[in-house]
């Protein structure tokens, strides 16, 4: 007997959702690397709103994997904040955005204000800097595997983008990116993640 139309939709949905759930595995979080999450304890891809997590490699990188709820499958974003304190402002940003319909990908970006900036960096300086290794689109949430340097190089002002050796809040947003010529991120539409203290983002080793 052939399974029902309805059970078939079922078992493909289910089997999309473990492969999409397995690009932020929570099992190693507090192991090998630290984990944020809003709400609490959520799963990702599921009922996550934002998810972080952190791993220092001895290579001098962080690995950073960013998901966030998004309103639509492109043309958006889900970005993390580095900051000294918990207010956005005299920031340096690091996206996973989708612009003009592009795949989601790795982006550097920073807030002198109250607006956001790309970093003034042609992309080859940018590559240098951020790689990104994975992205995936699922669930109106959206996940990146990023790998950036602990240190950017000297002629970059840490304006632009922050070592990553110090303590920071962390910041957490998703909206809509502006398309066209001048590509970049809109204000948010979701209420901002902002960490209870000052994370050490070297504190776990993958």
């Amino acid at each position: 007997m052939m399974p029902s139309i309805t059970l078939l939709a079922k078992v493909v949905f289910l089997a999309t959702t473990s492969l999409a759930a397995q690009n932020f595995s929570t099992a190693e979080c507090g192991q090998t690397k630290g984990c944020l999450f809003q709400p609490p304890d959520c799963v990702p891809f599921e009922n996550c709103v934002y998810a972080l997590s952190y791993s220092a490699t001895n290579s001098g990188e962080v690995v950073l994997e960013l998901l966030g709820q998004v309103s639509a499958p492109n043309n958006t974003y889900v970005a993390v904040g580095f900051s000294k304190d918990q207010m956005m402002g005299q920031d340096t940003v690091t996206a996973c955005a989708s612009y003009n319909n592009s795949p989601f990908e790795g982006h550097l970006t920073y807030n002198p204000s109250r607006t956001n900036l790309n970093v003034p960096l042609d992309e080859e300086s940018q590559n240098m800097i951020l790689r990104t290794i994975a992205s995936d689109v699922d669930n109106n949430t959206v996940y990146c595997k990023l790998v950036q340097k602990i240190e950017p190089p000297s002629n970059v002002l840490a304006d632009f983008v922050a070592p990553l050796n110090q303590e920071y809040f962390i910041l957490m947003a998703s909206g809509p990116t502006r398309t066209g010529s001048n590509p970049g991120l809109l204000k948010h539409n979701k209420t901002p993640f902002i960490s209870s203290e000052m994370i050490n983002l070297l504190q776990f080793q993958s």
